[in-house]
């Protein structure tokens, strides 16, 4: 809409406000990505891999066609848990792919692929879903199932599961 920002650009900047400076952010907006957004905390051990996808209707609410899709990008996350998903994630940043540092580069990067151990770290999917009125969506008999499908899924994976919404 006009004067609003999408839902990337804002979580950009959100990200770059509220994560703390040691972070590494890498945006990874595409096919074949791996998250919207990575998020690499090395002195909490945490990464997080933030879906995010605008909404199809004018106002917040709990509507299934803006659920299917990142939900089921927060599923895959558990995928991309790997022993190998640092080292992934700095190819993701090369050509031909190219997905930029927000915060952070390689150097960093690199070197905590080969310092810290994947069982070291900690892991969250966070759904970012501007078209969630998340009081609306947690009582949604539409949407519930799939919240608690994903969610199961990813503890399963022992990933931290999250929404963000309106």
């Amino acid at each position: 809409m006009k004067g609003k920002k999408n839902v990337h650009d804002w979580i950009e900047e959100k990200l770059l406000r509220e994560v703390h400076n040691d972070a590494i952010i890498v945006k990874d907006h595409g096919p074949g990505e791996i998250a919207d957004f990575v998020i690499i905390e090395p002195k909490k051990f945490l990464i997080s891999f933030l879906h995010c996808k605008g909404t199809r209707g004018g106002t917040p609410g709990d509507r299934v066609k803006d659920a299917y899709e990142v939900l089921g990008q927060a599923c895959r996350t558990s995928q991309r848990i790997t022993k190998d998903l640092l080292n992934d994630l700095t190819t993701q940043t090369k050509p031909p792919r190219s997905s930029p540092y927000i915060r952070g580069d390689s150097t960093i990067l690199e070197r905590l692929a080969i310092k810290i151990g994947s069982n070291k770290w900690k892991y969250r999917a966070v759904v970012v879903q501007p078209g969630f009125r998340c009081g609306d969506v947690a009582r949604s008999k539409k949407i519930n199932a799939l919240l608690v499908a994903t969610y199961e899924w990813l503890s399963n994976a022992s990933v931290d599961f999250r929404v963000w919404g309106s």
